[in-house]
């Protein structure tokens, strides 16, 4: 017999998304994905420059796990003369 657990939804998806960007120091991003995965909001977003994942407890708000990596739309390249180049989203 399967049970089912049941999670409390304090948290809407909009205020999610809201923790998720002060939890990444941003104002503003685009959000790829908001799921809710037991008893957690997992919030994709990118700001152009990073691709971000941030976990939120539905219930109580708390932020148990957040990554960020570059950007797949993000060149760097390194010159000749030791500069980095970056071509690609802004």
């Amino acid at each position: 017999m399967n049970e089912r657990k049941v999670f409390n939804i304090n948290i809407s998806p909009d205020n999610a998304c809201s923790l998720a960007l002060h939890e990444a120091q941003l104002t503003t991003a685009q959000f790829t994905s908001v799921l809710i995965e037991g008893g957690y909001w997992v919030v994709e977003f990118t700001d152009g420059a990073q691709d971000y994942v941030c976990y939120v407890d539905a219930e109580d708000g708390s932020v148990p796990g957040f990554s960020f990596t570059p950007s797949q739309d993000i060149d760097l390249s390194v010159e000749h003369n030791g500069s980095v180049r970056v071509e690609g989203a802004a």
